[in-house]
């Protein structure tokens, strides 16, 4: 089984955190507790039987993305938002409760 109904869900737990305008899910990653949030949903499918997490909430992150929507931050930055901040909690956190990640 596929997670699916992924910005659905994230509106759901949070309803007065809307997505950014730009990056969408992936502007999640610009805050701990919005991070905790796409955690949250993530855990929510593999509970739910989820067998296949897709990154879903990284689709929209990209350096140029970050970069274009928040021209205050450096590339460095940017590049920080997608490669560490992005997917790899999501996979930390899957794999620490017994789920394979291919």
């Amino acid at each position: 089984m596929l997670d699916g109904g992924f910005a659905t869900l994230l509106e759901a737990l949070a309803p007065d955190t809307p997505l950014h305008p730009l990056l969408w899910s992936a502007g999640h990653v610009l805050d701990p507790a919005k991070r905790a949030l796409t955690i949250e949903a993530h855990l929510r499918f593999l509970r739910a039987g989820c067998d296949i997490l897709s990154t879903s909430c990284s689709y929209q992150a990209s350096v140029e993305g970050f970069s274009r929507s928040l021209p205050e931050i450096t590339r460095s930055q940017a590049e920080e938002y997608v490669k560490v901040r992005s997917v790899r909690p999501i996979l930390k956190n899957a794999h620490r409760r017994g789920h394979h990640i291919i």
